[in-house]
């Protein structure tokens, strides 16, 4: 193709992908795959560059991550043939679901009460409606704990699991871990200490509705045990290499802070050489985390110094073993996942392939439970990350670099770039995400993050935890 018939951005890009297939070629996957994604930075619609990075990871046997890539292309390009030939080859599943996804009818239980769009203050939730339905039937749960806001009849008008219907017809879960009883079973992991006052409302309802389940409280011993593998987790973590406190001193003093702040164990911290921006809790004892380096080149120190809090928050109320079973469970192929996410799945599956039993009814009202307490487990991560680098602005910059597809977009975007960004959609929709979609990086989610983020912030008790009373 002549160069005078392309765009200047398509031009570089080819040139790019052009160099790629000459890594290719010497046998170089890595960098030609850099390479090829260099030529995606510089024009995201070239498709060509897509199909040839998946065929690479064809090539080198690595399914899963060829079939990530399919479905990147769909998600740009419904109507891609080829993509949806090569994603059913290798991925059926993956490709049914995308399908469904794509053929969804309106919901018939969209909220018709509130007229709220993004138009409004981010500081002013008295618009925000007082139910957030599904996008799917199967998909019923969303926080409701706000001002002026009832938490009676939305769990009742869309529940759709036996736990859920015990606690809307009377029965009141416990705010506290459940304690092993004289029978012997595995108790379920308790915070470090008591339940830290900044958790959001309905974060340990929900947790303990998720621990009742069969498959869950099954495992859970054994994804808490198996932490301790150090054999297989240094193989399963290859592909990382430890942070250097020295040459990465802004992320490691972050993560010192904030263990300091939230009273929990020293990180021990890994760092991941590529250009998505979400970074990843490995173990919880001993407490292991990855940063990507797109976040280390897009994200502020007070931005990072959030990030570090919100993980550290997760570990300092016990989440950690919720958090990975819920990504076991929900199997969740977003289109900014990460190697190493990538990699975590793997191994889970591998180790507890007990998911791999459940039927398909079972597996989707447990996955939907998962995903109800994650919703409500994200909110609090944000107080905790909040409590950590006392900076509002700096902790819904990060809430909104969060939701970026690599560090070159964060770099650009702000909270008030993706409020005006998705201004004049209705906020129910944009926050009605399924199971599937995972809420730290939904534009619609975030924004309800940082709004529910900036009114807690001026609560009574959001200024007594953030030293502002």
């Amino acid at each position: 193709m002549a160069d005078q018939e392309m765009s200047p951005e398509r031009t570089r890009a080819y040139y790019q992908l052009r160099e790629a297939e000459q890594h290719a070629a010497r046998g170089r996957l890595k960098e030609a795959i850099e390479k090829a994604r260099d030529a995606l930075q510089e024009d995201p619609t070239y498709t060509e560059a897509r199909h040839w990075i998946a065929q690479q990871y064809e090539k080198a046997g690595d399914l899963r991550r060829a079939a990530a890539e399919y479905q990147d292309i769909l998600h740009a390009d419904r109507d891609d043939a080829e993509a949806w030939a090569r994603l059913r080859s290798l991925d059926p599943q993956a490709a049914d679901r995308l399908e469904r996804l794509h053929n969804i009818a309106p919901d018939p239980f969209v909220a018709q009460r509130s007229t709220a769009d993004l138009g409004d203050d981010l500081d002013d939730l008295a618009g925000i409606s007082d139910e957030f339905p599904a996008e799917q039937a199967e998909e019923p749960f969303f926080p409701t704990h706000e001002p002026g806001v009832e938490e009676a009849d939305s769990l009742e008008e869309i529940s759709g699991t036996d736990a859920i219907q015990a606690l809307v017809g009377g029965e009141e879960p416990t705010a506290a871990p459940v304690e092993a009883d004289d029978m012997g079973e595995t108790p379920e992991p308790a915070p470090a200490a008591a339940a830290p006052a900044w958790l959001y409302e309905e974060d340990l309802q929900y947790r303990e509705i998720m621990a009742r389940d069969e498959f869950v409280s099954g495992i859970m011993q054994q994804v808490i045990e198996f932490w301790a593998d150090n054999d297989t987790w240094d193989t399963a973590i290859s592909g990382l290499a430890h942070l250097d406190k020295n040459r990465h001193q802004t992320v490691f003093s972050a993560f010192t802070q904030a263990s300091a702040t939230m009273g929990t164990p020293p990180w021990e911290l890994y760092f991941s050489p590529e250009r998505r921006v979400v970074p990843t809790i490995l173990r919880g004892d001993p407490a292991c985390a990855a940063v990507t380096t797109g976040i280390m080149n897009s994200f502020k120190p007070p931005e990072l110094l959030f990030v570090a809090g919100r993980l550290t928050a997760h570990l300092a109320a016990g989440h950690v073993p919720y958090l990975q079973i819920a990504m076991l469970v929900l199997d969740r192929t977003p289109r900014t996942i990460t190697d190493v996410e990538t990699d975590m799945m793997e191994l889970l599956r591998t180790k507890h392939s007990g998911i791999l039993g459940l039927h398909r009814d079972e597996r989707q009202k447990l996955g939907a439970i998962c995903h109800a307490w994650q919703l409500r487990a994200e909110l609090s991560a944000d107080r905790g990350g909040l409590i950590c680098c006392r900076d509002l602005d700096a902790a819904c910059n990060a809430i909104a670099k969060g939701t970026c597809p690599d560090a070159r977009t964060a770099e650009m975007t702000t909270y008030q770039s993706l409020r005006e960004k998705l201004k004049g959609q209705d906020l129910n929709q944009l926050m009605a995400i399924a199971p599937k979609e995972d809420p730290l990086r939904s534009e619609g989610y975030g924004i309800y993050r940082i709004r529910m983020l900036r009114w807690w912030a001026g609560t009574d008790q959001g200024k007594q935890l953030l030293g502002l009373a």
